[in-house]
């Protein structure tokens, strides 16, 4: 019984030591073209470039698809470095437009005021060294009796009580007090203003009054005799000493009849206004009394 049971477990190692692994026939014949493939390569060096290249052919799109997270993270930090290097560039164009403004607006100011001092300067009848140039400080809001207070530049600029104030249209008005920096102007625009001209047409003398910084003048005492036309232009004529002659006033506006009046109703335009003008001129050695 002992020798049976030896017997029979001797059969069985053997068997399990010799056998054979069974393959399947479609691993053979892919191990066998494997093979077949490794030896042609080795053979024919031209063969191997070209599986080499259908290989990379086969694997961009992978390698592709593994880089393409990389390019997106890239090109999101590019965008958003991009964006704020072209924001940080803008806000500098900006404040440099700014600037450039500013520097267009100061020019075209002190190119303004050139103009208007050249026009100053050519309405000068006589000898510039008659004149002072005054700068505009300030302006009364009262309309029946606008005030005008100018600059006075240095103690040699000695103005006289009544030195006539001229812009470079025409007179304006005359120095009516004066203090170590600043000069009262009264504007022959002033109700309390009363300048004799004569016009240029008729030759008629007159006296021009004022009625507000806004409002037009009118002439006293017109008898209904005068010939006076509508458009005439009125300038100051010397008489009574206290303006100079030949300088424009004003514009005749109207020319009314009123039948309950025995004088003319003739109302001007005057031909200047300090409203919008800085620079004016004053006329020296014209003195006189009110």
């Amino acid at each position: 019984m002992m020798l049976r049971k030896e017997h029979k477990v001797s059969h069985i190692s053997s068997e399990a030591i010799f056998a054979i692994p069974t393959m399947k026939p479609i691993k053979v014949l892919l191990s066998l073209v494997f093979c077949f493939l490794l030896i042609l390569m080795d053979i024919n060096y031209k063969s191997s470039e070209i599986l080499r290249a259908y290989g990379k052919d086969m694997l961009t799109p992978v390698i592709y698809i593994a880089k393409t997270p990389v390019f997106i993270f890239n090109t999101v930090i590019d965008f958003f470095n991009t964006r704020q290097d072209l924001r940080l560039t803008i806000n500098a164009l900006e404040q440099e437009n700014l600037k450039l403004k500013s520097i267009n607006s100061l020019m075209n100011e002190i190119s303004f005021e050139n103009r208007r001092l050249n026009s100053l300067e050519d309405s000068i009848q006589d000898n510039p060294d008659n004149y002072y140039l005054v700068k505009k400080k300030f302006l009364s809001t009262n309309d029946l009796k606008p005030v005008m207070t100018v600059s006075v530049n240095s103690r040699e600029e000695v103005f006289a009580k009544n030195n006539a104030v001229l812009s470079e249209k025409g007179l304006l008005g005359r120095i009516i007090s004066k203090g170590l920096l600043n000069a009262e102007v009264m504007l022959v625009q002033d109700s309390r203003s009363l300048v004799p001209v004569v016009s240029s047409t008729s030759r008629l003398h007159a006296i021009l009054q004022g009625s507000g910084l806004s409002r037009l003048g009118h002439l006293n005492n017109i008898k209904k005799s005068a010939e006076y036309k509508i458009g005439e232009e009125l300038y100051s004529s010397g008489l009574g000493g206290v303006y100079p002659s030949g300088y424009p006033v004003a514009k005749i506006k109207a020319i009314k009849d009123n039948p309950d009046n025995e004088f003319l109703d003739i109302q001007v335009a005057f031909l200047q206004s300090p409203v919008d003008q800085d620079y004016f001129l004053v006329k020296k050695n014209i003195q006189a009394d009110e």
